[in-house]
């Protein structure tokens, strides 16, 4: 198979694609469509985690990794490696669950924002088992992930995770 990617980049989002077949329409409708193809494409939300549609079309979610504020040094970049890695991690092991590549995806990303400049912030497979092992998930309200107002305020927009 000939493997291709779709980026599709806004704001400080990103979804990406890995697939034989380039997919075509608006941006969710792609989304959709691939997840229940493919499976595999993900929104990555950096500190707020990881959104993504599986195999039968379920909206998932991962949270980040528990990363004090204190050792995020630079950030730039982190979502290429996170994109970068499970894209590795598939070719590695294609048979494996996207939940899996999506972890280790998360541990590389992880590691890198604690290091400064694209080249310092790659990971070797040591550094990203080292990640994975010593931060745990970050405990997030409904609140702070957006999925609810704050007491006493409106939403400001829909739900988006579905669990």
């Amino acid at each position: 198979m000939q493997m291709k990617a779709l980026f599709i980049g806004q704001s400080y989002i990103d979804i990406t694609f890995v697939t034989d077949h380039m997919p075509s329409g608006d941006e969710k409708t792609v989304a959709r469509d691939y997840a229940v193809s493919f499976g595999g494409n993900a929104v990555t939300m950096g500190a707020k985690g990881l959104l993504w549609y599986d195999e039968s079309d379920a909206e998932r979610f991962l949270p980040a990794l528990d990363v004090p504020d204190r050792l995020v040094i630079d950030t730039n970049g982190a979502g290429d490696i996170f994109h970068g890695s499970y894209v590795y991690s598939y070719l590695i092991d294609p048979d494996a669950e996207w939940e899996q590549h999506f972890k280790f995806a998360r541990a590389a990303s992880a590691h890198s924002i604690q290091h400064l400049g694209n080249e310092a912030s790659l990971p070797t497979l040591a550094q990203i088992n080292e990640t994975a092992a010593r931060f745990g998930e970050r405990r997030q309200t409904p609140v702070e992930l957006g999925l609810v107002p704050e007491r006493g305020k409106r939403p400001t927009k829909p739900a988006t995770l579905r669990r």
